[in-house]
């Protein structure tokens, strides 16, 4: 089927512009798949593509010449679903760093703090997910990386609070995550390919 298409927008399967020199191509590139995976396969697919995107600003840092495209959250799907319980915290422990720092930002809040292990396997299903953001008055978004994680944007979404990992702390969707204002975005960048 890509043959039929004049743009491919491939999400980290960056081997597909080794393949496909008969379209123009964009990657993106969401995170682990730079930070983990950064294989030579990788940067020769990432010199074959026509435009990069990243889908957090501090992957900039790491791949030059690509453009951010905020993260969409589905605004229908994320809302607040009932009430919260004041003064308590969630975050999501990933295999990239240490809850540490989320017991320390609890502590100097005053909250209490619920760890959900991702680096262990626990998931909780999409659908599912709203409902159990909006049992919280807090999220605390990871640290080691230095921007906003899909889970913390949702959060906002939900209408958490969420603590930075500058301890700033956030309220509100920002609204450059939009499905919308990521869809016009998105066709901007097609348009500015060559």
């Amino acid at each position: 089927m890509a043959k039929d298409f004049d743009i491919l927008h491939i999400h980290s399967a960056y081997k597909l512009c080794l393949v496909m020199p008969f379209a123009k191509k964009v990657i993106e590139f969401h995170g682990s798949d730079l930070r983990r995976h950064d294989s030579l396969l990788n940067k020769i697919g990432r010199k074959m593509a026509d435009k990069i995107i990243v889908s957090t600003p501090d992957l900039l840092e790491i791949v030059e010449d690509a453009v951010w495209l905020p993260n969409p959250v589905d605004t229908d799907h994320f809302v607040r679903k009932g009430h919260f319980k004041p003064h308590t915290a969630l975050y999501v422990h990933n295999w990239y760093e240490s809850e540490e720092k989320a017991y320390v930002l609890a502590d100097e809040y005053n909250l209490d703090l619920t760890v959900l292990d991702r680096s262990k396997g626990v998931v909780i299903k999409y659908k599912d997910f709203p409902a159990y953001l909006s049992q919280f008055e807090y999220f605390i978004s990871r640290h080691a990386i230095r921007s906003l994680s899909k889970t913390a944007l949702e959060a906002l979404a939900c209408g958490l609070k969420v603590i930075r990992w500058d301890g700033e702390v956030l309220q509100g969707l920002p609204d450059e995550h939009r499905p919308d204002k990521v869809a016009n975005r998105t066709i901007q960048i097609y348009e500015e390919i060559p």
